[in-house]
């Protein structure tokens, strides 16, 4: 009976280097890793004024995020006179016709009677149109803390100004700039707000270091760790076995079956959903769900949006634009098959209807 071979004899390696350079590099690695998100970026700051060229036109400006960090506005109470003896609008942050307008916005209206600061269908302050002789101007702050509102040069009978606050987060919604005043703008008009724009950043110098870093040392790490796999004498397999191009009937079955997909699923609802937050994300500056989620990016959860997004460069055609998904899949398959199934034991390794069962599935 012949007798098995005895397994190579290891030559005695020093492997010390590599492990101590495996751990050290691995251990940096990870803290760069962990530091990157919460290191400093350079964020994008934006503003929208009103009048805009010197003209009183409506101007439409939907915020992503709905509402602004801030907002301020200064309306001379002789702007009141521009109006119609019925009263209008003489601002407001949404269309006043829009639908819930009144429940989200910000309105300073004009009646016959009354001048009222409205903020998400709550008075904040309001006076009586026939008692603004000596009223200069209104002025109207809203933030995180507080909605306030003022008319200066006015007071009440206890000799107090004329004012009114809403405590707490109650910025209004903006979807624009609207008023019926008309003609010439009124010195002293004036409406600013901070839009947010805390997704629209770039990296600092510090936070680019730390990621390149964190990258490098994880490959110097790998390295590392694939010298000490030498330590045994057995030398490096292949990365992909010999049997990985072996092509098999499930093989066909489900390849072909996702190859169909490639070009049914183009009818889904999923492809027109991402096309279009990709096509916006060069002019938003970053990649937003605005769909689902505000705005809000979906980083680190999202990144293959961007994959989506260079091939969307090239061309927005849905069988070119759904090439990564699909060799995804192929992958996925390939990993199933031959790796994942015969680990499973030698049953489920020797038993076809096992694998096709999974190919059905997948």
């Amino acid at each position: 009976m012949p007798e098995t071979p005895p397994a190579p004899q290891v030559a005695p390696r020093d492997f010390r280097t590599a492990r101590l350079i495996a751990l050290v590099a691995g251990v940096l690695g990870a803290l760069f890793a962990l530091a990157a998100p919460f290191l400093p970026v350079t964020q994008t700051t934006a503003t929208l004024s009103w009048p805009q060229q010197g003209q009183l036109g409506n101007v439409q400006a939907p915020l992503m995020s709905q509402v602004p960090i801030e907002l301020s506005a200064t309306i001379p109470c002789s702007a009141i006179e521009q109006l119609p003896p019925q009263g209008g609008m003489l601002l407001a942050t949404a269309p006043p016709q829009g639908d819930q307008a009144a429940l989200e916005a910000l309105f300073v209206r004009v009646s016959d009677t009354s001048v009222d600061v409205v903020d998400r269908n709550a008075v904040v302050a309001s006076a009586q149109r026939s008692e603004l002789a000596g009223c200069t101007d209104i002025t109207i702050t809203s933030d995180i803390d507080r909605t306030h509102a003022v008319f200066n040069g006015l007071t009440t009978e206890t000799g107090q100004p004329v004012e009114g606050q809403l405590t707490g987060d109650l910025r209004p919604q903006v979807v624009g700039v609207f008023s019926d005043l008309q003609g010439d703008v009124p010195a002293g008009l004036a409406f600013d707000m901070e839009i947010d724009t805390r997704y629209s950043s770039t990296p600092t110098a510090i936070k680019m270091i730390a990621m390149i870093a964190a990258v490098l040392c994880t490959l110097i790490a790998l390295a590392a760790l694939a010298r000490l796999d030498t330590s045994d004498g057995r030398g490096h397999r292949r990365f992909l076995p010999s049997h990985w191009f072996k092509p098999t009937w499930a093989d066909g079955a489900v390849i072909g079956t996702l190859l169909v997909w490639h070009f049914v699923g183009a009818n889904t609802s999923d492809d027109g959903y991402i096309l279009s937050m990709v096509r916006v994300a060069p002019d938003a500056g970053y990649m937003a769900n605005y769909f689902r989620w505000y705005g809000v990016p979906e980083a680190p959860f999202g990144w293959y949006y961007y994959v989506i997004q260079l091939f969307a460069e090239v061309s927005t055609a849905s069988p070119w634009v759904r090439l990564p998904a699909l060799a995804c899949a192929i992958l996925c398959w390939m990993v199933i098959s031959r790796e994942v199934v015969p680990r499973l034991g030698r049953g489920v390794r020797t038993n076809r209807v096992a694998l096709w069962t999974g190919g059905l599935v997948f």
